[in-house]
């Protein structure tokens, strides 16, 4: 808290606040004059702090979901980041391809090519990766 004196002899005290907005992950300076104010804020953001608790909850239930049905999936899935390194590989993927989780993760999807897999199709998965996009399609692993 500040006192700020004027001229008049008036003395106004002026709080200073430093807010963390979650939503928008940024910092928010208030300025406040009066503690009804600062009360009304303090309500506030209270009230989106257990809203952004709630959602967090919501959307960490709704990925623990589908990290389940991606693990337990009959289909093969490795999903890559945008440069093509490999992040992610299900047991579907390990028991198909041969490999172990460790000897996938980090490597790009360069390590499943053989001579098997026609240029076309290879450039075609390089494609859809680099675009963010997801690829379907079988390959034959050299492993």
């Amino acid at each position: 808290m500040v006192d700020i004196s004027h001229s008049n002899g008036l003395i106004t005290t002026v709080i200073l606040l430093l807010t963390i907005d979650l939503l928008l992950c940024g910092f928010v300076y208030q300025l406040l004059r009066s503690p009804t104010q600062l009360k009304d804020n303090l309500i506030e953001l209270q009230q989106h702090h257990e809203q952004d608790a709630k959602l967090i909850t919501s959307y960490k239930l709704q990925t623990k979901q589908l990290k389940t049905i991606i693990d337990n999936s009959d289909f093969a899935i490795v999903s890559c980041d945008i440069n093509g390194c490999i992040k992610y590989v299900n047991q579907r993927m390990i028991e198909q391809s041969g490999y172990s989780a460790s000897e996938i993760i980090g490597n790009s999807p360069s390590l499943f090519r053989s001579t098997k897999t026609s240029l076309a199709q290879h450039k075609a998965l390089w494609h859809e990766i680099l675009c963010g996009n997801t690829w379907r399609g079988t390959i034959c692993n050299s492993h």
